[in-house]
């Protein structure tokens, strides 16, 4: 996914971006059309706990963050 745009110092920004931070990106840009996650769901797959157990499961928070490029604190 390419994200263009400016940042918060008004700089250009330019960026091809890939996985869970593409995901984020997609779903936060959604809501400037009107777009809620739900609007994308497929309804399959929130059918059954069997389903949602097995889309909505991983990646793990720890696996987001590591891929979001930060560390979780221990609590």
């Amino acid at each position: 996914m390419r994200l263009s745009g400016v940042d918060e110092n008004g700089q250009a920004l330019d960026e091809e971006i890939h996985g869970w931070p593409a995901r984020i990106v997609q779903h936060e840009t959604d809501h400037f059309d009107g777009v809620l996650y739900l609007d994308r769901a497929e309804i399959r797959s929130l059918s059954s706990n069997e389903h949602v157990l097995e889309r909505w499961t991983d990646p793990t928070p720890a696996q987001a963050a590591q891929e979001l490029g930060f560390s979780l604190r221990d609590s």
